[in-house]
């Protein structure tokens, strides 16, 4: 329940709990140290993999309730709802890379957090040729072919944020440097005081 809710900490410490408390030496639970209970190893595991995956919703919604405790990491051949295979590795508690195999061809939809504010990539495997994608936010859509594996990477975004309201004598002003932008007080010709953002580009 605390997966489904994005609540990856409090999933974790519920997880830690059952495993102080209740798991034996050969991995059963017992509840009380002595009522054998199958549904709470059941129960574990199926919480451990809605943890870092969950496709209820109509879309593949990867690492919903990642726990701070885990975040670096990597897992293998999660399941979701669509005939989808889904490997994928994180760093920082964000999506890093993601495989997704396609069983029937179906329209994928996958969604993550790091999509939102990192630049995605998407290609097919076998080839390693461009898939076109729709994005919306933190949703990315795109075209499958039964049997094909597809690739999707994320990388950190070089547009960056800045209060940009210039007072005074020119504080948060800012100007292109040749490496970047930087601040300055009394920039002259390069004052920049437009938007919230830019690429670090000239």
């Amino acid at each position: 329940l605390r997966a489904r809710l994005f609540d990856g900490n409090r999933s974790y410490g519920l997880l830690q709990k059952l495993l102080k408390y209740d798991i034996v030496n050969n991995l059963f639970d017992y509840y009380g140290g002595f009522v054998f209970q199958i549904d709470a190893n059941f129960g574990a595991t199926a919480a451990i993999a809605e943890m870092l995956l969950q496709s209820h919703a109509g879309f593949i919604h990867l690492l919903p309730a990642l726990p701070t405790a885990w975040a670096t990491g990597s897992v293998q051949g999660l399941r979701a709802r669509g005939a989808f295979t889904t490997d994928m590795q994180w760093s920082n508690g964000q999506l890093t890379e993601a495989v997704i195999t396609s069983d029937k061809g179906n329209q994928a939809q996958v969604k993550t957090a790091a999509f939102a504010d990192g630049s995605v990539n998407v290609v097919k495997v076998s080839d390693n040729s461009a898939v076109p994608f729709s994005q919306s936010g933190d949703l990315i859509t795109f075209s499958t072919q039964a049997g094909s594996q597809y690739r999707i990477t994320v990388s950190a975004s070089n547009t960056i944020s800045v209060d940009d309201r210039v007072t005074g004598t020119g504080q948060n002003q800012f100007n292109y440097a040749g490496a970047g932008w930087q601040s300055c007080t009394n920039c002259g010709a390069d004052l920049y005081a437009g938007t919230n953002s830019w690429d670090n580009t000239a």
